[in-house]
């Protein structure tokens, strides 16, 4: 594993060439990138992005109606989506409009 604590290329007869490898998350989940560093200056996500660039904006949104400044997060989380960990049930929402695409 990249990330592991373990050096597990001391196991290996031919160990692996890390130097070049990145490690990253996809999509959602992906809290080094721009999506979700963009506003590590400021401290505060705008309202107007934190419901989508903050891990408690859509949460909020859904259930309060509202967006407000949040924090910058690491991506999202599981909760951010999900109203119930053990059921792994969603939040439901309306369709939603994209700034760059329209609705979708």
């Amino acid at each position: 594993m990249y990330d592991s604590i373990e050096d597990l290329n001391l196991a290996l007869a031919a160990p692996t060439d890390m130097s070049a490898l990145v490690r990253n998350d996809h999509g959602h989940f992906a809290g080094s990138e721009e999506a979700f560093r963009h506003w590590d200056a400021e401290g505060e996500v705008p309202g107007s992005c934190s419901k989508c660039h903050s891990a408690a904006g859509l949460p909020l949104f859904v259930e309060q109606g509202v967006s407000i400044n949040q924090h910058p997060s690491n991506g999202l989380n599981c909760a951010t989506c999900h109203n119930d960990l053990t059921t792994f049930t969603r939040y439901t929402a309306e369709e939603v409009e994209f700034p760059q695409w329209g609705q979708r």
